[in-house]
């Protein structure tokens, strides 16, 4: 997730991430403690910051929610929503954010036929399948679709390239496949990571009325994108001397980037832990991914890792680029082994 230092009515600047698809802005209850926000009480959900600062641009009356569990384990303390902003011009080749920027000529437009309340719809071909995809940003994969465009197409096992993803008790919760094809208006993308979930018929997305799925953010990050929904007056049909204050569909438009997805690093060592007290316990395995490799069985108890911080340090260590070998201690009926485990691409 891109983010930035946000100074908040004057205080400490803050590390907030940048959220293409809300006009709201997000806090962690963290950052607003005090009379706003009271921990087992009704708490005051929507507040208004007086005034924020993002580097140059300093802004005043930010309308702001604050989200009690959206940030955990992300190192931000909040989501600016770019489209307050606009029109901006994200670009992922020089790591730059700018505001008022002139819209790019000879970049490719993206077909936006309308808006959700979570932010831009996009029209694509999947794989030769027409679908409607919401922009969320925030989302740390190439691409997510909805179980119902999964089931109506008989997509679950039609991919090739494809691994099951496990929950700590051993069910299947998603499958990560890779969509050969992707065209987003005029830009095209090969092998793109993909995820389709698990659900039972009854489950209802936030945009499961709207949308066949999500762009997730490695994949947005493939493209440097203008954004402007600059907003137009109309006079109302029932009165002609009212003017309307209306925002059109979004200009859009977006080139390639030289960023890549990163998309395995959620499961580079094939397998699921649960916390037993200050060590991990094995709870779901791939015998055929690098810890079934290693020997790793279900119920062997990881003691100690060779690494920064330890223990502690694992998680994002497994998270590291393929080939990247690990030491780890584990014990099995009170005896302990260093075992060797070797980070692997597991689409």
């Amino acid at each position: 997730m891109p983010w930035t230092a946000v100074r908040i009515d004057g205080g400490e600047p803050l590390p907030f991430g940048l959220n293409l698809s809300r006009n709201i802005w997000h806090c962690h209850p963290s950052v607003m403690l005090g009379d706003r926000y009271k921990v087992g009480k009704a708490a005051v959900r929507t507040f208004r910051l007086e005034t924020a600062d993002l580097g140059p641009l300093r802004d005043r009356g930010v309308d702001c929610e604050i989200s009690p569990a959206a940030f955990e384990g992300l190192p931000v303390a909040g989501l600016v929503g770019l489209t307050r902003y606009e029109p901006f011009l994200l670009d992922w080749d020089r790591l730059t954010w700018t505001v008022g920027a002139d819209r790019p000529e000879d970049w490719k437009s993206l077909p936006i036929p309308q808006t959700s309340r979570g932010g831009p719809m996009v029209d694509a071909i999947v794989d030769g399948r027409r679908a409607r995809l919401a922009v969320l940003s925030f989302f740390p994969w190439g691409l997510q679709l909805n179980h119902r465009f999964v089931r109506s197409n008989r997509l679950w096992n039609s991919f090739a390239r494809r691994r099951d993803n496990h929950s700590a008790g051993g069910v299947p919760t998603f499958r990560t496949v890779v969509v050969g094809k992707l065209q987003l208006g005029d830009l095209a993308f090969d092998d793109v990571i993909t995820r389709m979930h698990n659900r039972p018929a009854s489950y209802r997305h936030v945009n499961a009325d709207d949308v066949d799925g999500v762009i997730g953010f490695d994949l947005i990050r493939r493209m440097n994108i203008y954004f402007n929904r600059s907003r137009v007056s109309v006079v109302s049909p029932q009165d002609r001397e009212r003017v309307i204050d209306a925002r059109p569909p979004p200009t859009v438009r977006a080139s390639y980037s030289r960023a890549r997805q990163e998309p395995y690093a959620d499961d580079r060592a094939g397998f699921v832990p649960r916390d037993i007290g200050g060590a991990l316990e094995i709870a779901w395995i791939d015998p055929t991914g690098p810890a079934g490799k290693a020997g790793l069985r279900v119920g062997d108890v990881i003691e100690d890792f060779e690494g920064d911080s330890g223990i502690l340090g694992l998680p994002h260590a497994v998270t590291q680029p393929a080939g990247t070998e690990l030491r780890i201690e584990t014990s099995r009926n009170g005896k302990r082994t260093w075992r060797t485990l070797v980070l692997e691409d597991r689409v």
